[in-house]
């Protein structure tokens, strides 16, 4: 009947692997070299393994014991992170994130996050949810991890959200490719001219681009509102209907649609894209891991469909000049 391993025996094994010696094994343990040569004849016999033979003035490993070694390593370094709080590995955690965001990330970008973090995180899970400032509270009480959101202005800073910025835009106003004003430049008279589809994602909250449209003072009349992009982008297609969208999401939807780029008539401001989380997770490794990803990934994506967006822009301003 095989005897039972306990930590020390383990704490042993690992020092005579490494070390390939008895004498320095024992000096690493604190135990004395008798004590350590026991250990090693008790190890012996647990394994059924002689682990260390004699190779002229050294000791050298088996190839069982070189096997061992290897996946000692990385039990006892789970075992001396048993009790630490702080300890993720995103190899091996099957922790589940919830995140909120807008429609168009939920089906644009965060499928391109999900596909990267799956090579090095195969077993952790997602939720993801519909973002509103409504749901503000549940962010700062860590209910909910992560939301990505667009901003006409700097979010106001407070002791219980933490804001990273990960993306500048500016809106455009996209049209059918059969549309009067395609290759004409867009001046207000011509643009307050024609009905709009606007994107407004729940009753009573605002989207950005309404919220922009108050802040820039601009008149946006609108004849349909829909929740998704998908939708506006089908209405437009088939119709003389304007539509305004961030640069990005133009250039991201420009794999799927055909339509002509304008540049609207006034003065615009940028829209900024944040992350935000609680200060309850900031120092959570786990969490410090997702949002580190997040951030690298959805920014190189991000400036893509940017450079898209631009492309199709330059386009379409060469048709206004032919």
């Amino acid at each position: 009947m095989k005897r039972k391993i306990n930590v020390n025996h383990l704490v042993y094994l690992r020092l005579l692997l490494e070390e390939k010696s008895v004498s320095r094994a024992a000096k690493r343990a604190f135990v004395s070299q008798p004590a350590m040569s026991k250990a090693l004849h008790n190890l012996r016999e647990m394994t059924g393994d002689p682990l260390l033979l004699r190779d002229g003035n050294s000791l050298r490993l088996t190839p069982f014991a070189a096997s061992t070694k290897k996946k000692l390593s990385v039990a006892m370094e789970q075992l001396e992170n048993l009790f630490d709080h702080d300890f993720f590995d995103a190899e091996t955690s099957n922790r589940t994130f919830v995140i909120a965001s807008s429609d168009y990330f939920s089906n644009y970008v965060l499928p391109k996050v999900f596909f990267q973090l799956e090579k090095t995180a195969p077993n952790i899970r997602y939720t993801i949810l519909d973002w509103s400032e409504k749901d503000k509270n549940i962010l700062q009480n860590a209910t909910l991890d992560v939301a990505a959101a667009a901003f006409i202005s700097k979010p106001t800073s407070d002791n219980q959200t933490v804001y990273k910025k990960f993306g500048e835009d500016y809106p455009v106003c996209v049209m059918s490719d059969r549309h009067p004003l395609k290759g004409k430049e867009l001046t207000a008279e011509l643009y307050n001219s024609y009905p709009k589809v606007i994107i407004s994602n729940r009753k009573n909250n605002p989207s950005i681009l309404e919220e922009f449209f108050t802040d820039n003072k601009n008149t946006h009349t609108h004849k349909i509102s829909v929740p998704y992009y998908t939708a506006a982008f089908e209405l437009i297609k088939q119709s003389h209907y304007l539509l305004v969208v961030p640069l990005h999401i133009a250039g991201e939807m420009s794999k799927n649609y055909p339509f002509s780029i304008s540049e609207l008539p006034n003065n615009i401001s940028p829209i900024s894209y944040y992350l935000m989380w609680s200060t309850l997770t900031d120092g959570d490794n786990g969490h410090r891991w997702l949002r580190e990803n997040l951030i690298e990934i959805m920014n190189a994506d991000f400036e893509k469909a940017k450079q898209r967006g631009n492309q199709k822009m330059t386009e379409s301003r060469r048709e206004l000049y032919v």
